[in-house]
């Protein structure tokens, strides 16, 4: 009788000590999710901040070639200029009317009516 109380006594405590240790690895599985959820959430927010940061270095860089390629701004337009002007605008919207299968009546039309120009 001794004996089986013993045993049972100690199998008790060996069901215990598989239970806690159980409980112990249930416990550092989670805490090592956990690390590899924050770490993965710290490389995210790196790699967007670095993506953030090429964009606007790109925008400044874009901004900067824009106003050095535009040497007229500000300044006076003059006739040979509005002649040219003219010219262009008249090819683009032949170019257009020929993409399109229209003619070029057609398509000053349909700007108009659209006010895709902004002018009426």
């Amino acid at each position: 009788m001794n004996f089986s109380v013993n045993f049972k006594v100690e199998n008790d405590i060996i069901e215990s000590k598989e239970r806690r240790n159980k409980a112990m690895s249930s416990n550092a599985k989670r805490e090592k999710t956990s690390s590899i959820t924050q770490l993965v959430k710290i490389v995210a927010r790196e790699v967007c901040e670095e993506i953030l940061q090429e964009r606007e270095e790109e925008h400044a860089n874009s901004c900067v070639s824009i106003q050095s390629s535009l040497k007229e701004a500000g300044k006076q337009w003059n006739s040979s200029e509005d002649i040219c002007l003219r010219q262009e605008v008249q090819i683009a919207i032949a170019q257009i009317a020929q993409n399109h299968g229209r003619s070029i009546g057609a398509i000053t039309a349909r700007i108009r009516q659209k006010e895709l120009v902004g002018y009426k």
